[in-house]
């Protein structure tokens, strides 16, 4: 082979570039503490550039949505969050745990044994109202008050504290069980 045409085709290929790699700049996990807007790491090119034209998702609606080309905290949760750009694509994943507010409603001055009532929840994140599906219930005396999914059943006279819980709240109310 001549190395002339060898050279050249060496010059060729080293000057040849292909697109320029899209890449996080920062952690590839976001935990946030509020709902909203977020700020997450910086998606750009291998230059330092943002590329027009990025697409991004997410994969679970109800914790985010991307809203106006922004990644918007929407409820307590993870989800992967994907940019597209020229083919390629780039997953970071969005710990939302914002904290939480319980407050127990309606809750009656007294149980009869053998009767139920049912206690209503409230989760709140700042002023906004939220879902509260992963709340765990308690009974400080089983004896006197069971409580499963919000609803107490009197067991014998005395008093039992019940607790909700989600996450890291709880929110608790001193329960009178009296005979009938």
């Amino acid at each position: 082979m001549n190395w002339v045409v060898y050279l050249l085709m060496i010059g060729a290929c080293s000057t040849h570039s292909a697109d320029p790699a899209l890449m996080i700049e920062g952690p590839s996990q976001l935990r946030v503490d509020k709902l909203g807007p977020v700020d997450g790491p910086r998606v750009a090119l291998d230059d330092g550039s943002r590329p027009d034209g990025m697409e991004i998702t997410v994969d679970d609606n109800e914790v985010a949505a991307v809203e106006e080309g922004r990644v918007v905290a929407k409820a307590r949760g993870q989800t992967q969050v994907s940019v597209v750009w020229s083919d390629q694509e780039v997953v970071w994943t969005l710990v939302v745990d914002p904290a939480v507010s319980l407050r127990l409603l309606d809750v009656p001055a007294h149980v009869v044994v053998g009767e139920r009532a049912t206690l209503r929840i409230e989760a709140r994140v700042g002023q906004q109202v939220i879902g509260h599906g992963n709340t765990t219930w308690a009974s400080s005396d089983d004896t006197v008050a069971i409580v499963e999914s919000g609803v107490i059943t009197g067991q014998e006279p005395g008093i039992s504290f019940i607790t909700a819980r989600m996450g890291a709240s709880e929110a608790m109310a001193e329960i009178e069980v009296v005979a009938r």
